[in-house]
């Protein structure tokens, strides 16, 4: 019986080195082991969940809010303390309960008291009000009884070196309808790992000045060496920058308007606020020198035009949080998606056509760094990735690249950008750069 015993015992000890070899180890409840690899898994994924949750770094009207959010922070960290002293049974149990709080989500909390417009409930084939913007309509100070907030145009794109670039620029209104002291403007590349963010801000500190021709409207500005001419007509916009170092002229060719509400206008898109406006997103080109070097640049652009009555935009953003402004443009399409608090609203030119989707969704990836879009329209089902390389945090804005299908067919050339206005965020550029 001795013999035998030891025999069995012995085979019994063979099993679990073989399985302990292969990290397979399983507990007399069948679930795996606790080990140090799989609790420090677990630790970055809860870990992830909450960055996403902290950043409100998804759609928090259509999921709601981690109210538990402050607790699983804690038992996060006294996790890591868990894991330090190697108490791994311990961290385990404590990243459980943090991931129980991080995946409850209510709507109790969420502000209302408004009616929301949903521009996306409709028939999608009924255009409304949406047309190309007129000269005119661009030149506008005052639109449907709304000062003009602002005016600004963006860059997300690839030069002829491989290389990433980034550029935006603004006139400030800040909806008075006049144009205010400080011209924004500031270039980036993926390459500049010596700056912040990998942005160059070069700001105006001028007011500008307005040249309201007959074909055209121009900005100009001038500070010390430097010098801006944005130039403005109904087919495309064009801005120019230059300085001792630097030269940039790019192009982008605004084929359609994107008109908030379809174009009935005015509307409340945030309560106390009335809003009317269009963006304009498409193919940019262009050239720019950087350190002696001339690239050619190709990618995303966006021209804003946007106004607004009553309650401060930004304030009421900062406030109540849920923005997801984005851009986008590829060789097949280009186009806009929007949030604001618990308004939706959405608009793409795809072959010369104006399509409304039917609906969208956000799926976050990574805080502050990637995210899906999927969306229904009667061209087929969109599918939308987004990688961020380059931000401002001031202003909460982000700039980066997209892939994705529309009707199974993949997308060449994408390039996207955000702004992101999370629910208690501070404005840190108060009271003259903000756009």
């Amino acid at each position: 019986m001795k013999k035998k015993s030891a025999f069995v015992l012995g085979c019994i000890l063979t099993i679990c080195l073989v399985f302990a070899g292969s990290g397979s180890v399983q507990t007399a409840s069948g679930q795996p082991a606790i080990t140090k690899d799989s609790v420090l898994k677990k630790s970055k994924d809860v870990q992830a969940k909450y960055d996403i949750v902290d950043a409100q770094w998804y759609d928090m009207y259509e999921k709601g809010i981690v109210t538990g959010a402050g607790d699983a922070a804690k038992l996060i960290k006294d996790a890591g303390q868990a894991i330090s002293t190697q108490d791994f049974q311990a961290a385990d149990s404590l990243l459980t309960k943090a991931d129980v709080l991080l995946s409850t989500y209510t709507k109790a909390d969420l502000p209302s008291g408004w009616m929301v417009p949903n521009p996306l409930a409709a028939d999608p084939s009924i255009m409304g009000n949406i047309h190309k913007a007129s000269l005119e309509e661009l030149k506008k100070v005052e639109l449907y009884g709304s000062p003009r907030f602002n005016t600004w145009f963006q860059f997300s794109g690839k030069g002829d070196d491989g290389n990433l670039y980034g550029l935006y620029a603004c006139v400030n209104h800040h909806g008075t309808g006049k144009a205010q002291k400080r011209v924004m403007f500031a270039i980036s590349s993926n390459v500049w790992k010596d700056k912040p963010n990998q942005l160059e801000v070069l700001d105006f500190m001028v007011i500008p000045e307005r040249k309201d021709n007959k074909d055209n409207l121009i900005w100009e500005a001038k500070d010390g060496d430097r010098y801006f001419k944005w130039t403005i007509t109904k087919k495309d916009t064009t801005v120019y920058y230059k300085d001792a170092k630097r030269t940039v002229n790019l192009t982008l060719k605004t084929d359609y308007s994107f008109w908030y509400n379809r174009g009935i206008q005015p509307v409340e898109l945030l309560p106390g606020g009335q809003t009317t406006g269009f963006e304009q997103p498409g193919k940019a080109t262009g050239t720019m020198t950087l350190e002696g070097k001339t690239i050619k640049v190709s990618g995303h652009g966006e021209f804003e035009n946007y106004f607004v009555k009553g309650a401060g935009y930004r304030e009421v953003l900062l406030k109540y949080g849920n923005e997801w402004w984005v851009a986008f443009t590829a060789d097949q399409l280009s186009g806009i998606f929007f949030t604001g608090i618990a308004y939706r609203d959405a608009g793409l030119y795809i072959d010369g056509k104006y399509v409304i989707p039917k609906e969208f969704h956000i799926t976050p990836i990574e805080a502050k760094k990637s995210y899906t879009i999927t969306a229904k329209t009667s061209l087929g089902d969109l599918n939308l990735k987004f990688n961020f390389w380059g931000n401002n945090p001031a202003l909460y804005e982000y700039w980066g690249t997209m892939e994705g299908t529309l009707a199974g067919k993949p997308l060449t050339n994408g390039f996207a950008w955000i702004e992101h206005v999370p629910r208690g965020g501070v404005d840190l550029t108060q009271p003259t750069s903000r756009k």
